[in-house]
């Protein structure tokens, strides 16, 4: 990578109303050499992917989610000098250089192909791990071309993006990206907001926006009729387990309370050539366990209304995902997916397994001496 050039690039997409430049900071810097060194074994490579999903209702009515990664430059903020984000190696399966709008088009048409025939209602996810609504990454033309296809699509119900808060303060994309969809079919973005806490969002993910701009964002979108969807982490780097069970659960009911219409809790897994990865192999830090996702779920359900609860741990009971003692783990996986399932924290039944008692003890223990940071401060 020619980093000189990303600078001026980045200089350039500060004029467009992006990110702030600032300097980057010792963790910024090691982020940046873990991709470096991953990149120089790892060229740049189009990795488009998609799958098919059917949701059944607790009524029995069946959906089919079609998500679908195109693969674009990649986010701005994980190739800028700040290095981006101290859990997400997406940015590794990305283009990393320019991506035409035409070959967007065709990537997204090859990978729709294969989901000609599905049944019943549809749900679109188009991902591009970064921002739907930077130019830099996917353009005017593609936006314009992949929400009317989309919306054009037999029972399309809804369209899910994903996008930075910065991108949801230029009006006249948001504006124009509701022209292309009717207004029977929902258009939700999906904002990373991780946690609440602008504290633990800019010393342990190295992200560089605040709660308040997040809130800027989702009334933007609501101005333009486009539901939000908030992404939490479960426990980012440096959290006790306790502090991250406490921070997931208050992330979800600030979340709540701003007027998000979901709120996506998401374990941390290790992915590669990440600051977590770097820390975990060094055995200082531990993907959450299963005990306190299922905790934070149930939690969340208890203490919101009228705003969904989704969660579905990646690489959940693996070493680099949440997980137990790996006895117990596909159970309690069960009972997560059948809370969220329902939306109702009382059809819960906790396993029985012994290392329910660790973690207890884990919790009680971090509650009398926290050790890293002070949520209060």
């Amino acid at each position: 990578m020619k980093f000189n050039n990303e600078v001026v690039l980045m200089s350039k997409t500060l004029e467009d109303g992006m990110i702030s430049l600032n300097a980057p900071n010792t963790t910024s810097k090691l982020i940046r050499e873990l991709r470096e060194k991953y990149w120089r074994d790892h060229p740049p490579n189009y990795r488009t992917s998609s799958w098919l999903e059917v949701k059944e209702s607790p009524f029995g009515k069946k959906t089919s989610v079609i998500t679908i990664i195109l693969s674009t430059r990649g986010c701005t903020w994980a190739i800028a000098p700040q290095g981006g984000c101290t859990m997400c190696g997406y940015v590794n399966d990305s283009y990393r250089e320019r991506v035409t709008a035409e070959e967007l088009k065709r990537q997204l048409l090859r990978e729709h192909s294969r989901f000609n025939d599905a049944n019943g209602d549809r749900i679109y996810k188009i991902y591009n791990s970064g921002s739907f609504f930077d130019n830099v990454e996917i353009n005017e033309e593609a936006r314009e071309f992949i929400l009317k296809y989309l919306a054009s699509q037999p029972n399309t119900k809804k369209i899910i993006v994903e996008a930075r808060p910065e991108h949801m303060m230029r009006e006249e994309r948001l504006a124009r990206a509701r022209e292309h969809v009717p207004t029977h079919i929902e258009l939700e973005v999906g904002l990373g907001l991780e946690t609440s806490n602008d504290k633990i969002r800019k010393d342990c993910i190295n992200k560089d926006f605040t709660f308040e701009d997040f809130t800027k964002a989702v009334k933007n979108a609501k101005k333009y009729d486009m539901q939000v969807k908030s992404y939490l982490m479960i426990k980012p780097p440096h959290l006790t387990e306790h502090e991250a069970l406490q921070d997931a659960v208050k992330s979800a009911i600030d979340s709540a309370r701003v007027g998000v219409s979901a709120v996506s809790l998401n374990a941390m897994n290790v992915q590669a050539a990440t600051l977590v990865e770097y820390l975990w192999k060094q055995g200082k830090y531990r993907p959450p366990w299963l005990w306190t996702v299922l905790e934070i779920v149930m939690q969340s359900m208890d203490s919101i209304s009228d705003t969904e609860i989704i969660c579905e741990p990646v690489a959940g009971g693996l070493q680099r995902g949440a997980h137990n003692c790996g006895k117990c783990d596909a159970k309690v996986m069960r009972e997560i997916e059948q809370v969220i399932k329902f939306q109702d924290s009382s059809v819960a039944r906790i396993p029985s397994c012994s290392c329910r008692e660790r973690w207890e003890l884990i919790i009680e223990q971090e509650q009398l001496i926290p050790f890293s940071l002070n949520l209060q401060e």
